[in-house]
């Protein structure tokens, strides 16, 4: 360092090096050097060694924001517990917050947080402590379809009684949705499951279990001929014909080739012939003529059984007029068909009516019944079951025979038994 005398006369000394470490602060006098006696930028850090300035040395006011450039203190450089609140400005904080604990959820105002200030994915499932959303804290439509992914809801999330009716949507819930065995009667509640709501075939034999019908779960006149307020002023029960040695005389039989009707232990039994196809074996109630309407008439036929295999059978069983068999109310199958659905069918007037039923022959028991409800109305049933209706063609002015017929499309033996037949005459209720 070179340090220059001037005299008073102007006249400059010779000049003096300074060696290093020369000038040391207890050779500089307090307040020898002021601030004005200092050029701008004359102290700079790197002329500030390590613990030159304290904290107690700087003024108040000394350090201010425009003298700190941006990013001049980071994070790490500031030691703990350096900042505290007295030292932030209301600038700064305009609103009390301790900064031990932070901010507690007291402290957040009602609504303060709401779906605008949550970012996107913001809130992950593994953010949310169990029992932390309750059903009280989710809000009404809250969780659509759109936000529920595949497979998000398993059933072991559901409680048991979750989901009541009114909260299935019409149609939300499809076939494919229920397991079996998930619809217990116990999941039922009374009155449930409407007449309405059970379509034509929706119940058969094969979906109730045994003993599951009981008496004391019928409404009165549940069991009465198809609900009418009825009681019966005619019966006849054919079966007992069926239960000698033979077919009781006042049924007539017609055989061909060496087909037969006998009596067996189910019933009358008919038996095709095998030596020609399409000759049928029949029986009629012998000409008697005891059937025409007068009022409701149900005619019943239990089929026994049949032969395997039951394909290309053909078969009628029904009423038909006793002068010259152009008019009929009766089941039949097509014999010259594989698998032949039944049909309902009536005649009257060079005229035909028929519908198919949709349901077949089987091997098993079957009940068929014909109800002539009026002069324009017979319902077919098969197993309990209203299968057609027909409302014209109905020989309404014909004597008509309870009638049974098979026949074979090929050369074959088959047969079937008619294991019981009934007839009643129904009256309305005055």
């Amino acid at each position: 360092m070179a340090y220059k005398r001037r005299y008073l006369s102007g006249q400059e000394a010779a000049t003096v090096d300074i060696a290093e470490d020369a000038i040391t602060p207890d050779k500089i006098s307090p307040g020898a050097v002021g601030p004005e006696a200092l050029a701008p930028d004359s102290v700079t850090g790197e002329k500030i060694l390590p613990g030159t300035i304290e904290t107690s040395d700087l003024k108040d006011e000394l350090i201010t924001s425009p003298k700190i450039s941006p990013g001049a203190v980071d994070t790490e450089a500031l030691a703990a517990k350096c900042v505290t609140q007295e030292k932030l400005s209301d600038e700064i904080l305009p609103s009390v917050r301790p900064f031990s604990p932070g901010i507690a959820t007291e402290e957040i105002a009602d609504d303060a947080v709401d779906h605008d200030k949550i970012k996107p994915e913001a809130v992950e499932s593994d953010s949310i402590k169990p029992g932390a959303v309750n059903t009280a804290a989710v809000a009404h439509d809250a969780i659509t379809d759109d936000k529920i992914a595949d497979d998000a809801v398993q059933a072991e999330h559901v409680e048991n009684g979750a989901i009541v009716a009114g909260k299935c949507a019409n149609d939300s819930i499809s076939e494919t949705c229920i397991i079996d065995g998930s619809c217990a009667h116990d999941k039922i509640g009374v009155g449930a499951v409407a007449g309405d709501r059970v379509a034509d075939h929706g119940i058969d034999l094969g979906k109730l279990d045994y003993n599951s019908v009981l008496e004391e779960n019928l409404a009165v006149n549940a069991l009465a001929a198809r609900h009418l307020e009825a009681y019966r002023v005619g019966y006849i029960d054919f079966s007992e014909d069926f239960r000698g040695v033979d077919v009781c005389n006042r049924w007539r039989k017609q055989l061909t080739y060496d087909g037969y009707i006998i009596n067996t232990e189910e019933g009358v039994k008919l038996v095709s012939p095998s030596a020609a196809a399409g000759w049928p074996v029949l029986m009629d109630y012998g000409g008697n003529g005891i059937v025409g309407y007068g009022g409701k008439l149900l005619l019943t036929f239990l089929l026994a059984g049949s032969d395997e295999p039951i394909t290309l059978q053909g078969r009628q069983l029904g009423l038909k007029r006793v002068s010259d068999e152009d008019a009929w109310i009766m089941f039949y199958q097509d014999e010259n068909n594989p698998n032949t659905n039944w049909y309902a069918t009536t005649r009257e007037a060079g005229s035909t009516n028929m519908v198919d039923t949709g349901i077949g022959l089987v091997a098993g028991p079957q009940i068929l019944g014909i109800e002539w409800n009026s002069p324009t109305n017979v319902r077919f049933y098969i197993d309990g079951i209203q299968v057609a209706e027909i409302t014209t063609h109905i020989p309404n002015d014909s004597i008509l025979d309870p009638y049974v017929w098979l026949c074979m499309h090929t050369a074959a033996i088959r047969d079937f038994t008619l294991g019981a037949m009934s007839l009643q005459r129904i009256r309305e209720t005055p």
